[in-house]
């Protein structure tokens, strides 16, 4: 039976005029300001991160001439603005505003993109990604080379950690400074930030192999799976047995044990954890490591499949730099960047809710068919102003 498709429209009702409008008065952010209120420059910026794969501020400012768009995103007819003060009112938009409306997305967009669940526990994968801007025009970011003469000490790079819950982004931090490089400090400070129940896991890859944060973890009741590297420096405390065959469509297990860990200072951790060596089928030679302080409850195949959905993350990441502009700077200004970052999440999230409730799959064609109904949207807005007068229409595209 075929199902009712759910328009465009509807969907960008999901986050209504009024939550903008009251979130506006909760930051003050509209104090003094004449034309480019917050809830106008939000909407401004969200249909131009839809709409364009390479987005700046005259892609913005020509979006005002398109057919019906000053309707869609409230404004008169005759509003005109220019380039420098789009420009300063990005820079000037407290980010505070953007991060609120980004928290409120994904409480409503989480009711109908819950967390993936396997046997009963919500997971969460975690990781970071770098964009690069020339060290010539950033004053602020972090550097990668060892040496200034390295190819990569001319750039320097802004750092986005991001909480996904195999739908939509849930959680997403900053960080420029250069100790922030290492994943051990901004994955752990990303997480910990993170409110968790006793059924929650989260996931995150070999950059974060601290072993006082594994005991930091299990401490707080916070549950993990990652990947570890090829180590033999741990405790057995206990050694249980494998059934034979036991194996997913890619992984032999080979063990499963209860250990304790060392240090880097040769100390045990005061926590247990649960240690998982598996091969791949296809290359026996190659040995993958698995930890976790879920010590009972889950089946080891059930914890190599909750590892497993950590690669939706890396999906979502190619996804939102090649097709949602994350990868390009709008502004080098930091607070505009965060402003432009928000934007560019909730845009995801307003796609990953148009896949669910029209049974779609994938982002970069469902981004396609959601503009493509966007545009109509456009026409049909020209078409209500004008009344179906085609003197009108040439009036308003003039």
């Amino acid at each position: 039976m075929k199902t009712e498709k759910i328009p465009v429209k509807t969907i960008l009702n999901y986050l209504p005029d009024s939550l903008l409008e009251s979130l506006s008065l909760d930051f003050n952010i509209d104090k003094q300001v004449k034309k480019l209120e917050g809830k106008i420059m939000f909407k401004l910026l969200l249909y131009g991160v839809l709409s364009s794969s390479q987005l700046s501020l005259n892609v913005l400012i020509s979006l005002f001439d398109k057919l019906g768009f000053r309707s869609l995103i409230g404004v008169d007819n005759d509003f005109t603005t220019k380039r420098n003060s789009l420009a300063d009112r990005l820079i000037a938009l407290d980010s505070s505003y953007f991060e609120a409306i980004f928290e409120h997305s994904v409480k409503i967009f989480s009711k109908h993109l819950p967390a993936h669940q396997i046997n009963g526990y919500s997971v969460r994968s975690f990781d970071s990604t770098l964009v690069a801007c020339s060290a010539k025009l950033l004053d602020f970011g972090i550097q990668t080379g060892r040496k200034s003469k390295d190819e990569t000490c001319r750039y320097k790079f802004l750092k986005f950690t991001v909480g996904f819950n195999g739908q939509i982004p849930v959680k997403v931090k900053f960080y420029d400074k250069q100790p922030d490089l290492n994943d051990a400090n901004a994955l752990r400070e990303t997480i910990r930030e993170m409110s968790c129940s006793p059924k929650d896991v989260v996931i995150f890859d070999r950059g974060l192999q601290t072993r006082k944060v594994f005991d930091e973890f299990s401490v707080e009741n916070r549950l993990f799976v990652c990947r570890i590297n090829p180590t033999k420096k741990f405790k057995v405390v206990e050694n249980r047995p494998i059934t034979p065959k036991c194996q997913t469509d890619r992984l032999v297990i080979e063990t499963e044990q209860i250990v304790r860990l060392y240090n880097d200072a040769n100390q045990l951790t005061k926590q247990s954890f649960r240690l998982i060596a598996a091969h791949k089928i296809d290359e026996p030679s190659e040995k993958l490591y698995f930890i976790t302080n879920i010590l009972d409850d889950l089946s080891v195949i059930e914890i190599t499949e909750i590892y497993r959905l950590r690669w939706e993350i890396e999906r979502f990441f190619r996804f939102i730099k090649q097709n949602l502009n994350f990868s390009h700077f709008l502004s080098r200004n930091y607070n505009a960047i965060k402003n432009m970052a928000y934007v560019m999440l909730i845009a995801a999230m307003f796609i990953a809710l148009f896949n669910k409730l029209n049974n779609r799959k994938g982002f970069k064609i469902s981004k396609l068919a959601f503009l493509n109904e966007l545009e109509i949207e456009l026409v049909k807005e020209l078409i209500i102003q004008c009344n179906g007068d085609l003197n009108l229409i040439n009036k308003y595209v003039t």
